[in-house]
């Protein structure tokens, strides 16, 4: 579903209007715009339709018969045909809506057995408008009463099930142009409480191992700045062109350039909030969990970076021992990021091989070339300022390290408020269990090789050069 609201955003971006009348000839022009694209045999095989009714075009994609002619098996999708209404307004705009959304049904194989679904769609409600007079000049609203979905895996085992619930999701999306031309778009959507539940097969424990999962939501996010819609929007329809015709696809290379680097930045944010889980051997609760993802274009400033962020955290079992609690983690925020700025370098070094031109293949020069470049950029795995905190020990930490390969060089920097209480409870637990002797040990030179802050707070300081590892400038003896 949100892939045909993309699509829709994407064609009313780059588009202009068509029709200032819904007349059959209008229709037609309207599947003309589509086929652009989509191809031709969207519109002559009945996947994409228009046609008048009214003021406006009743428009349909019927998303099982795409699926069919693509080869899959007759029952795989099952679903009517997706419609809205699509009207021309007077400043050569246009607006759409629909109030209900077709329920889905999946069946498909993996290699544990076939797999099937069943997801129904309650209260749906969707508006949206293109105004190329105004900005944003795209605005999409998507209500959703409860979404209910019913998987179920087959194995020797049995069944699994999987039944969910989402209740008033709602998502909306704004685009604008920016100043050097691209598009900016943000997302935001919410959901007000996520109820699931997971019973496995009878051979892996059937009801008595039911899991139940219950989460309220707080607003999420996707923000992409200076997306090339226009660019893009020229090369999807040169590919569609190209698959209408046969050939090969005219001045594809510097389509393919004119579209870089795709985007400046993408990032996207969700966070759960009093996530309640259950089962007959235990469960948990956490007070709050938020994961970001940030992907930039492919730019002199190539960077990825994942982070979660959980808070809160308690967990209850009868088979656990008590010690469990007093070393889990009550809270963390952990993000990691991979850097390189030779990677826009690379990019352009593919597009100019000759072979990737001809076949769609880079060279096994072009490759060298692409991999130097991508060296040259300084690529790192950075780990970015965090921390974890238990009963026992409040530990913060940051570092990075050079990916480069037959070379190693990282550093990290770590400090604790103590390690008195987590040496204690090793040294309980060495005292019961000597293999735990050796962690005591470990621990205790650890802390040993601590500085001290002044604050109070220990602090290390972890260089690896190669071979030689340091610790707050002390080498750490290596093995002949």
């Amino acid at each position: 579903m949100r892939g045909q609201l993309a699509a829709m955003a994407l064609i009313a971006a780059t588009s202009t209007a068509l029709a200032d009348e819904a007349t059959s000839e209008g229709a037609r022009d309207v599947e003309g715009a589509y086929a652009a694209y989509f191809g031709r045999r969207a519109i002559s095989d009945g996947v994409i339709k228009a046609e008048p009714d009214g003021e406006a075009y009743v428009i349909s994609w019927d998303l099982a018969k795409a699926a069919s002619l693509l080869g899959a098996p007759a029952d795989a999708l099952k679903m009517d045909p997706f419609t809205y209404r699509l009207t021309s307004e007077d400043d050569d705009g246009w607006s759409w809506s629909s109030l209900a959304f077709p329920r889905i049904s999946l069946k498909i194989s993996n290699d544990k057995g076939p797999v099937s679904a069943d997801i129904g769609f309650d209260g749906f409600s969707l508006t949206g408008r293109w105004d190329p007079t105004n900005e944003p000049f795209l605005v999409t609203k998507l209500a959703l009463g409860a979404v209910n979905g019913d998987f179920a895996q087959t194995d020797p085992n049995g069944i699994t099930h999987v039944h969910f619930v989402q209740h008033d999701l709602s998502l909306e999306t704004r685009a604008s142009t920016n100043a050097d031309g691209g598009v900016d778009v943000a997302l935001v959507q919410s959901v007000g409480k996520l109820l699931e539940t997971v019973t496995p097969a009878d051979g892996q424990g059937g009801a008595a191992g039911k899991v139940n999962f219950e989460s309220d939501f707080a607003p999420g996010s996707v923000a992409i700045a200076g997306l090339r819609a226009q660019e893009i929007g020229a090369l999807w329809r040169a590919l569609a062109a190209a698959a209408d015709s046969g050939a090969a696809p005219q001045g594809l290379i510097e389509l393919m350039t004119q579209a870089l680097p795709l985007w400046n930045d993408m990032g996207a944010e969700v966070q759960l909030k009093n996530i309640k889980i259950a089962s007959a051997m235990g469960g948990g609760e956490i007070a709050g969990f938020g994961e970001t993802v940030k992907l930039a274009g492919l730019s002199d400033e190539g960077r990825v970076e994942f982070g979660i962020d959980l808070d809160g955290l308690t967990l209850q079992s009868s088979m656990a021992p008590p010690w469990v609690a007093r070393l889990t983690p009550l809270s963390a925020k952990v993000s990691v990021a991979l850097t390189d700025s030779g990677v826009a370098k690379a990019a352009h070094l593919a597009l100019a091989d000759p072979e990737f031109a001809e076949r769609g293949q880079v060279s096994r020069e072009g490759q060298a070339a692409m991999n130097a470049a991508i060296l040259a950029g300084d690529p790192r795995l950075v780990l970015l300022p965090g921390r974890l905190t238990t009963p026992t020990i409040d530990l913060a930490f940051a570092g990075s390290a050079q990916l480069r390969p037959g070379a190693v060089a990282a550093e990290i920097k770590i400090s604790a408020d103590s390690l008195d209480k987590a040496l204690a409870i090793v040294s309980e637990l060495g005292a019961a269990a000597p293999e735990m002797q050796y962690a005591t040990l470990l621990l205790g030179l650890i802390k040993g090789l601590a500085k001290t802050q002044d604050d109070g707070r220990l602090f290390w300081d972890v260089v690896v050069d190669g071979p030689k590892v340091t610790v707050n400038g002390s080498p750490l003896p290596t093995s002949p």
